[in-house]
């Protein structure tokens, strides 16, 4: 791994080593592509100015993803492998979705 890598991954994927240390089921292909899709992504990014917002978003929606048993199985319900974007953008906007459907179900208190 070159430094600029490393540079990358300590300033921008602050869940680096819990992502690619994830244990999961074998069986699990949804994940094991996810995973290996991160790992790729993250090594392969230049730094650009534009994407940091992005590479730290992806990190967190890939953290969310093993560690949220409610966004695993949302994900894992809404993800449509045929879609042709790019995977780091379908992993956002479905972290993105998740969050707001999460927010409009949370429900309002009375006080008496």
């Amino acid at each position: 791994m070159e430094t600029k890598q490393l540079d990358i991954i300590l300033k921008y994927c602050h869940n680096y080593d819990d992502i690619v240390n994830f244990t999961y089921d074998c069986e699990d292909l949804i994940t094991k592509k996810i995973i290996n899709y991160y790992k790729d992504y993250i090594l392969d990014y230049s730094e650009k100015s534009e994407n940091q917002n992005l590479i730290e978003l992806f990190d967190i929606a890939v953290n969310e993803y093993i560690k949220n048993p409610k966004f695993y199985k949302f994900f894992q319900n809404n993800f449509n492998d045929t879609i042709n974007n790019e995977l780091v953008y379908v992993i956002i906007n479905l972290y993105q979705q998740f969050k707001e459907d999460e927010i409009k179900d949370i429900e309002s208190t009375k006080w008496i």
